[in-house]
């Protein structure tokens, strides 16, 4: 049963009021995904055509506690943010424009045909490798893995701390 603060009586609730709650709540389709903003923006790029994953200005996903992943071909014009998000991989050949902001995310390892125009990072991910085809335009910063494992070509652009 359920009132609000104004009404006298219990309004009962019965098995045929919850049963589509319930079903969503079971098959993971949960109601309130479609009014968090940041899920909603993700649900509505992962619906483009390769083609149209395209972002105009920047991404901000930080601080989103539903796990997700973002489409492939996915192409950011500014800065992507996803600092301390639950997603857990990107996509194949991401484009960013700016900044690529992944600190204290649950990103285990970058993949392939990364392009970042700004600076990249991987603060508090604990990569153990950078991929030879990673291409970043600005410094690599919070990088803490064997410099054995950074391209040649990204060597100078990691800020040891």
């Amino acid at each position: 049963s359920y009132k609000e603060v104004t009404q006298r009586d219990w309004t009962p609730v019965d098995r045929s009021t919850i049963k589509s709650a319930i079903s969503k709540s079971a098959s993971g389709e949960f109601e309130e995904l479609k009014y968090d903003p940041k899920m909603k923006k993700v649900l509505e790029i992962q619906k483009l055509p390769p083609e149209e994953r395209v972002i105009d200005g920047d991404l901000n996903l930080s601080f989103m506690k539903m796990p997700f992943q973002l489409p492939p071909g996915l192409k950011v014009k500014g800065d992507l943010q996803l600092q301390m998000s639950n997603i857990s991989s990107l996509p194949a050949n991401l484009s960013v424009g700016g900044d690529l902001i992944l600190s204290w995310s649950k990103i285990t390892g970058l993949y392939s045909g990364i392009q970042v125009g700004g600076d990249l990072d991987v603060s508090f991910l604990g990569l153990t490798r950078l991929p030879d085809d990673l291409q970043v335009g600005g410094r690599i910063e919070g990088y803490r893995g064997p410099m054995t494992k950074v391209p040649k070509h990204l060597k100078k652009k990691v800020v040891r701390q």
